[in-house]
């Protein structure tokens, strides 16, 4: 993904915070994650877009974007 998103002149990271095994449909989480990286990519103007997933009690995925919507200008 980061060559995509460096062709648009945005920075790209993926990174993982613990250890996380999830039992889940897989079509389905590919799914989610392309939707998730596409919308991001289809939104941020500028800057780049950060994607942490890990578990420390839940599972958690955040991501970050400077895009439509951001009001920090």
């Amino acid at each position: 993904m980061g060559p995509i998103f460096r062709a648009k002149g945005l920075s790209f990271s993926l990174s993982e915070r613990g250890d996380l095994e999830v039992v889940t449909d897989v079509d389905k989480l590919d799914m989610i994650m392309k939707n998730v990286l596409s919308n991001s990519l289809k939104f941020t103007k500028e800057g780049g877009v950060r994607i942490e997933y890990g578990s420390k009690t839940a599972i958690f995925c955040n991501a970050e974007g400077h895009g439509a919507g951001d009001t920090r200008r």
